[in-house]
Formats: structure tokens, C-alpha cells, sequence
């Protein structure tokens, strides 16, 4: 999977130019995460696409001027026909003090810093408008290719920032036919009581992302603590 390029779809790939050709006048922009996994896993058609940019997210609106803005995460949001579009500028976060939103951001200028906060490998790779793929943990292509789900940087870190990502890793698992990384589970099952502190509707959020096979699979996991599942 070397010098792989995602080659998105004729709609999402006009959407991704006419983002290069605005925002894009400012600075870099890359597509970033799922839409790039499950383009290079051939997964079909693809409606949420997430963008990263050195750019201020605040330039989104001078474009797209139904866009939604989060300042507090750089975040700009909005739909372009049935394709729904984040752009967000480069950052770096930390101190999670409610087990899911980064109390500290910092706006930064490189992909190399931005990528850091990311849940897993699968999810941090990055494209350039000529579809080339950046993997910056040189870790996330082969981990795709050999189907596996590991955290970018310290698991222990990732799941007691953000317990939610342990349901992600489940649904991914199950929804990807993937393995999870040994150290990526122990650290699940080691913050697997944060759950708890997960707010009801975000769990909601996240499981109902999936079938309702794979939904019933998640909850038995998590209540058996994740006893028989296997790295």
C-alpha cells in the first residue's frame, strides 16, 4: 500500500477541488480520516468528509456562508447537496477534564502536530488534492493493509482522554473485520469503567452509527468488560 492515492468519488471529488480552490487560495487543505480509509477499502459511497487546514477556519464562511462555526475547536460545518462537509483548522489538544472535550486548544500550522490528536492510525491518514495519501505515524497504511486498529500515540492516554474512542474501537472492529492492536486493548479494558462517565446521547451517537447486529455485539462487550476479546 506504499504511494497509495485515494480516489474519491466524482461528487466528493469536485466538493474537495472546490475547497482547494477557496479555502485552499489561503493555504494547505487536506482531506483527512474516514473518508480516506473506507476510500482505499473500497466501502462505497462516502457523505461525511472532514478537511484539515493550516488555515483560519473563520475564512469558511467567506465561502460557504451557511457554514456553522465552533470556534472553541476551529471547526467549520455545512452541506453541500447530501455531503456533509468539517473543515478544521490545525490543532494541537489537551487537559480532557470531562472525559470527552480537550479544555486546552491550540491552533498550530503543521500536519505534523495535528495529526497527534488523532484516535487511531486507520484515522490519521491525509490526502492532498491530487489524492496522494500522507501517512504522518508511519504507521496507519500498513496498519490498513494488515487490519488493524491501534491508537496514535499512548492508548492509555487516548482512552482516559476520550472513553468514547473505546466504543469506536469496537464499532470499527466489528463494522472493518479488524483486529485491535495488543496494547491498544489492554488500555481499553484497563479505562473500560470510564464508560460510565460517557454522556448518554454520545454513546447513543456512536452506536447507532452501525447495524443494529453490530450494535447488540458492542453492548455485549462492554458488559462482559471486554472478557473474551482477543488482540
Amino acid at each position: 500500500m506504499a504511494g497509495l492515492t485515494c480516489n474519491l468519488s466524482g461528487k466528493a471529488q469536485i466538493i474537495f477541488r472546490k475547497l482547494h480552490k477557496t479555502i485552499g487560495k489561503h493555504g494547505q487543505i487536506y482531506l483527512v480520516g474516514g473518508a480516506i480509509r473506507d476510500t482505499l477499502l473500497k466501502r462505497g459511497d462516502i457523505h461525511d468528509l472532514d478537511f484539515a487546514t493550516d488555515c483560519n477556519y473563520k475564512s469558511v464562511v467567506n465561502y460557504f456562508p451557511k457554514a456553522v462555526l465552533f470556534p472553541r475547536f476551529g471547526t467549520a460545518s455545512f452541506k453541500i447537496e447530501d455531503y456533509n462537509i468539517t473543515v478544521s483548522s490545525f490543532r494541537v489538544e489537551s487537559l480532557y477534564e470531562d472525559f470527552r472535550h480537550p479544555s486546552m486548544v491550540m491552533f498550530v500550522r503543521s500536519l505534523e502536530e495535528d495529526y497527534q490528536r488523532r484516535d487511531f492510525t486507520i484515522n490519521a491518514l491525509y490526502a492532498d488534492i491530487s489524492g496522494k495519501v500522507i501517512d504522518p505515524t508511519n504507521l496507519g497504511i500498513n496498519d490498513l493493509k494488515n487490519k488493524i486498529i491501534r491508537c496514535v500515540g499512548d492508548p492509555q492516554e487516548k482512552f482516559s482522554e476520550d472513553p468514547l474512542r473505546i466504543v469506536r474501537a469496537l464499532r470499527l472492529k466489528l463494522e472493518l473485520n479488524f483486529t485491535i492492536e495488543e496494547n491498544t486493548l489492554l488500555a481499553m479494558k484497563y479505562n473500560l469503567s470510564l464508560i460510565r462517565e460517557i454522556r448518554p446521547f454520545k454513546l447513543a451517537e456512536e452506536i447507532n452509527k452501525t447495524s443494529d447486529k453490530n450494535k447488540q455485539e458492542i453492548m455485549r462487550l462492554l458488559n462482559s468488560g471486554l472478557f473474551d476479546l482477543e488482540s
